[in-house]
This record gives structure tokens, sequence and C-alpha cells, in this order.
């Protein structure tokens, strides 16, 4: 489960942890919002689904369906319920190996459906709402071999979408009243207090694969894939500032394109201790662009936009055994980014001048450090078969953030030029309990995740603020599996 921090590490970063998992993670690439693969992600250590040379050999035709419930996060203030978030999953699969003209070959297939919802109206929050998200990840690969070398390919769709209704209940105020007068006295006019949103997003993911035999029972592989993905978040709200030709029913777009590139070189082994040696590479970037759909010329085109970078390199090794498995992996990335933003027209000070101010800023000198070890172990118990397995994942992040703000009618703004530096840890426990028959297996999995993020550095910039008189739990990071196995 998730705990609240201590006051001494009350600089708690969660939000910016899942914000960079949603970036980096392969978010066009899963439905909604998959937590362990997710979070993964930003320890950069991406998961490649290749079918291997020892897979296309496999005997049984499988059909398996799955139902898993994500239970993602819940927040208690004073213990009762303020914030929920969870991810419904219906999964089904179909291994189908077979033989044609001497060669072996194997296709697998993969359908996801996820429902995902969020709710925090009884939050103390400045913003409360929810969202209802929806999406179906389709995947296929396909290999062939002659009983030497080995090739594949397959690929991967994914669609998805869903509606957000959000209520502001404050907005921000300042002790200096030029800031008021001359900016934040004019945000609820411009936007209202009731948002609704929609977002919609597809994204296509292609990956080849080969192998070829070494000595002692090794095969060395080449895996290579891409990812290219499109979003939309549609912002509507209502003007009603002092310019006619900006009140109304208003629409702010926020297209995202997002790419991802992986290339890995693989040791594996069906029979040996080393069972796995990988090494790889990782290229992402994502790029937002804003579309403010100006009723007239009196309003800007566009906001502005920006872009996030990641390069990263990472190694994972997996020794196993018939009752034991134990991994580990090394994993490092720079990361940068610049973005150019500015408000749209707010309204007219006295009727004459239009008010608008704007902000850039960059990520430079940034890096991240991360090292996992976990391991398994196989018992028999009666006639089931139980799997226990424990994960540990560590990861040091260093950013430098620079920004500048241009305000305008004098106001001043101090420049941003601040580390943030940030220590996280990922515990992941699981059980799995699997009845086995000749026909078909049943089986059922509880997964916890902890991840912990703490603030480092002394830098002003803050992600929580600690409430006196409140007192704040939180939980999540559960799922729950139950799937049926039927082979053929």
């Amino acid at each position: 489960m998730f705990r609240t921090l201590s006051k001494n590490n009350k600089y708690s970063i969660l939000v910016l942890g899942v914000l960079l998992a949603i970036l980096f993670s392969n978010f066009q690439n899963t439905s909604c919002f998959e937590l362990s693969e997710s979070l993964y992600s930003i320890f950069n250590f991406p998961q490649q689904n290749i079918i291997t040379f020892y897979d296309t050999y496999n005997a049984k035709s499988e059909i398996t369906a799955n139902y898993s419930y994500h239970d993602i996060y819940r927040k208690r203030i004073n213990s009762s319920p303020v914030l929920f978030s969870l991810d419904n999953v219906f999964f089904i699969y179909g291994f189908l190996p077979f033989k044609f003209n001497d060669i072996n070959q194997a296709v697998q297939v993969k359908i996801n459906s996820n429902k995902f919802r969020f709710s925090n109206e009884n939050d103390r929050s400045s913003v409360i709402g929810t969202s209802d998200l929806s999406g179906i990840k389709s995947s296929i690969r396909w290999s062939m071999t002659r009983g030497v070398g080995m090739a594949g390919i397959g690929m991967d769709v994914n669609s998805n979408k869903g509606e957000s209704d959000f209520n502001i209940v404050s907005f921000p105020t300042s002790d200096n009243k030029a800031m008021n007068i001359f900016f934040l006295d004019w945000l609820e006019p411009t936007f209202g207090r009731n948002l609704k949103c929609k977002y919609s997003g597809s994204s296509y993911k292609f990956i080849a694969w080969g192998s070829t035999p070494l000595k002692n029972s090794y095969r060395l592989s080449l895996s290579a894939s891409r990812l290219r993905g499109k979003n939309k978040l549609q912002m509507n709200y209502t003007n009603s500032t002092n310019k006619s030709e900006l009140n109304g029913k208003r629409r702010l777009d926020f297209p995202v394109q997002n790419r991802e590139t992986i290339i890995s070189l693989a040791l594996h082994s069906s029979n040996k201790l080393l069972h796995f040696l990988e090494a790889g590479i990782i290229i992402s970037n994502l790029k937002i662009d804003t579309d403010n759909n100006r009723p007239n010329d009196t309003d800007f085109e566009t906001l502005g936009g920006g872009d996030l970078s990641r390069l990263g390199l990472f190694v994972n090794c997996t020794l196993e055994r018939d009752w034991y498995k134990i991994w580990c992996g090394l994993s490092g990335a720079s990361y940068s980014s610049e973005f150019d933003f500015n408000t749209p027209i707010l309204g007219f000070y006295k009727n004459v001048f239009q008010i608008s101010h704007g902000a850039e800023g960059r990520l430079a000198n940034s890096s991240s450090f991360s090292q996992k070890l976990g391991g398994q172990v196989k018992l028999n118990i009666g006639r089931t078969v139980n799997e226990i397995s424990l994960s540990y994942t560590h990861a040091r992040y260093w950013f430098w953030m620079t920004g500048d703000a241009y305000l305008e009618f004098g106001l001043i703004s101090t420049p941003i030029d601040y580390p943030v530096n940030i220590d996280a840890n990922l515990w992941d426990v699981a059980y799995e309990v699997r009845y086995p028959t000749k026909m078909f297996d049943i089986c059922y999995r509880i997964q916890q995740i902890v991840p912990l993020f703490k603030r480092l550095d002394e830098s002003p910039i803050k992600m929580k603020r600690d409430i006196p008189g409140l007192k704040i739990t939180n939980r999540g990071g559960q799922i729950h599996e139950f799937y049926i196995s039927v082979f053929i």
C-alpha cells in the first residue's frame, strides 16, 4: 500500500512520478493506465514482448481469459474517503505453434480492454471532479524458424478515449495587489468554474526481431521497435470577461505526439543458469502543441508548446532454475525539455489594454540512474503450484529546471533556476497460486506495488503542502488477477 511520508519527508513527489510515468511509458501503447508497466517505465526498464526460439517449438496451443482489478490509488482525510482511481482490465490471449512446409511457426494474439475511473469529488482540493476512460489494445506476433536462425515481426494497435468533468473550487490569489488586478483576478471570468474535458488517443507500434544460435546452447537475438502515437486533450469552458468577442463557449486543444524507439541485444538459453542477458537503448520524444480555436483575431491562434526527450541505456540479467529465478538490472538516462506558453487574452484593462502573460522554461543537465534486484521461488503444495516474488527498484533523478515569466503591466517574477533531485524507490511483491491439469490451468495472482518518492533538494519548487489538523492516509498499488488457460 502507499503510505503517507513523515513530515521530514513532506515534499513527496508522487504527482511528479506519475507524470513521468505517463510521459515516458508506452502511453500510447497501453490502454488507459497500466500501473505496473507505467511505473517501471520511470526507472527506464522497458518491456519488449517477442516470441522466442524456444516458444516457437512449444507443443501446446493455449487460449487464456484474464480479468484484473487495479486499485491504483486511494486517499483518506480524517478516515473519510476523498479520492480513488482504479482500472478494470479484461484480457484475451491466444498462442498457436504450428509447422508448415518444414518451417516451425508461432502466432501470438492479445486483446486488452480497459476501463479507468478517477474521482476526487470529496477531496479538499482546488480542483475536484471525475474522469472515465476506456481503451482497447490489440497485439499480434508471428515468428518462424527452420531450426537454426529465427525471425519474427509484430504490431500493437491501441485506441482510447474518455471524458472528465472538473469543478474549480478556488483560484490562486496573491498578497501582491497588482498581481491580482492584472493577472489572477482574470482567471475565473476567462475559464469559469466548470471544465469539461475530452481525451482521445491512438498509437501504432511495430517490432521486428531475429536470433541465431551460439555455442553452449545460447542464442543471440536482436530486437527493434518503433512506436508512433497521437493524443488530443480537448478542454471546454465558458468565457465571461469584459470583451464580448471573447465571451461564450470556448475550446482549447492540446495535441500531443509521442515517438519511442527501443533496440536491444540479448543472450538467452532455455537450460543454462544464465537464462537471459540483455542490453538496450531507449529514445523517446514527446511534443505538445496548443490550438486556441479563437473566435476571431482578438485572441491568439496558439498558446505555444513544448517538447520532452529522453535517451536511455539499460542492462537486464536473469538467472533461472526449475524452482527459482533471480533478476537484476541497471539503467541510466538523460533528459531535455523546452517549453514556451502564454495565456489566452484574459481581458482588457480599462477596456483598452489587452491582458496576457507568458512563460518559457527548459530542463537541462538532467539525468537518472536506476538499479533493480528481485527473485522468485516456485513451490509445489499438494496439487497447486505456488510462486512468490519480491523485487526492489531504486533510482536517483537529477533535474535542473530554469525558466522565466513574461508578465505585462510591470509585474515582476523571480526567474526559476533550481535543482529538483528525487530519490525513487519501488517495492513489488506478488503471490500466484495455480491449479494445473492436462487440459487447463486456473490461477489467481495478487500483486502489491509500493512506490516511494522523496525530494532531496532544498529548492523552493514544491509539489505538496501539509495542512495542519488533517490526517491524510494513502493506499493503493494493488492488483488482483484471475485467469483460466485452456490447452489444445
